[in-house]
């Protein structure tokens, strides 16, 4: 297996998963968008499929009969991306 470049803070590889987190959505856009530029660089490509089914996550969440309904800034990010994909 190709060895990932080194990331960012709030940016971690483990197995064959990217981990981006922030304080704020903002800050996770920042770093996502760090991260896919560093990739791209470096000649790395994503699997589109999990790519696609991780950004409608905070959505799918809500269907869970455990789940307290609740939309924010994520739900209403994942809802706007996943209409452009």
């Amino acid at each position: 297996m190709a060895q990932l470049p080194t990331f960012y803070e709030g940016a971690e590889a483990i197995m064959i998963d990217i981990l981006i987190y922030g304080r704020t959505l903002e800050e996770h856009n920042r770093r996502l968008q760090l991260v896919l530029e560093k990739l791209n660089r470096h000649g790395h490509t994503l699997n589109n499929e999990k790519y696609l089914s991780t950004i409608k996550r905070p959505i799918m969440d809500l269907l869970k009969s455990d789940t307290a309904w609740y939309w924010g800034p994520y739900q209403d990010y994942a809802f706007t991306k996943s209409g452009r994909c």
